[in-house]
């Protein structure tokens, strides 16, 4: 007798099989249910009143932000949204007073150092 699973239908099969009427799975009926319920999604942004959320410096490893909220400090992972870039996503190692100091996941690309040196502007940041 052989140990090995059994075969399961193919892709084109099992699109056969649905619009021949034939009846669904179990865990096809589920994935289905799954589909039509309704998702909540919870996104934990705040953004901060102009000025009280700027970039102070950059380098391809990490940046020092203002920041004002004092819930976020050492050790939290982030991500810095930044108008027409998009997410970098870091860790803060540092705070002191506004300022915090956040080391990226990876560095970033010069030209991406120089577009947030230069005119990139800080619209959010999230905790992660």
């Amino acid at each position: 007798m052989s140990s090995l699973p059994a075969r399961l239908p193919s892709r084109a099969q099992c699109l056969d099989d649905r619009l021949s009427g034939a009846t669904q799975t179990p865990l096809e009926t589920q994935a289905d249910d799954r589909r039509r319920s309704a998702r909540i999604a919870r996104i934990d942004a705040l953004i901060q009143p102009a000025g009280r959320l700027a970039l102070v410096d950059v380098s391809s490893f990490g940046c020092c932000v203002r920041y004002a909220d004092p819930t976020i400090g050492p050790g939290h992972f982030i991500a810095l949204n930044f108008a027409g870039l998009g997410a970098i996503s870091g860790y803060v190692r540092w705070r002191e007073d506004e300022n915090m100091g956040v080391e990226f996941c990876r560095a970033i690309p010069p030209a991406t150092e120089r577009a947030l040196a230069t005119h990139e502007i800080l619209e959010s940041v999230r905790r992660l």
